[in-house]
């Protein structure tokens, strides 16, 4: 592809721009990948040591409360995973149009700069004749 440099480096910078934006996406959803583990974790460790500190012999407080507690952080860990899940599946595709914004710019930059290196070659051969 042949153009005015002007014109590739617009195209370049058009294309850097898409890229970074690119990237940004993927930085949201990888910070919020992060979040979710830690939000799985922290529930995880909350039932066990709900668990721990229960007494041996309260039965009563493991058959009732300490049930419904559990219900819940099942529950929850569950959506959760089904977010984090879908997260994951989100990651999946901006990954492939991070990978394609990537190739579009490589190409974009190398068309300039070859347009600027065939500019600056016409305009010494030009000196070089008169």
């Amino acid at each position: 592809m042949t153009g005015r440099p002007a014109d590739l480096a617009a195209l370049a910078q058009l294309a850097e721009a898409v890229f970074a934006a690119r990237q940004a996406g993927m930085a949201r959803l990888r910070q919020h990948e992060t979040r979710l583990r830690g939000h799985i974790d922290d529930l995880e460790s909350r039932k066990r040591a709900a668990f721990a500190a229960l007494a041996g012999d309260d039965m009563a407080l493991r058959a009732g409360v300490d049930v419904l507690f559990h219900d819940w952080v099942n529950s929850r860990t569950e959506a959760l995973q089904r977010e984090l899940a879908l997260t994951l599946a989100d990651q999946a595709r901006a990954r492939a149009g991070l990978a394609e914004a990537f190739g579009r710019s490589q190409a974009a930059a190398a068309l300039r700069d070859d347009a600027q290196t065939r500019r600056a070659r016409d305009i010494l051969r030009r000196q070089e004749r008169g």
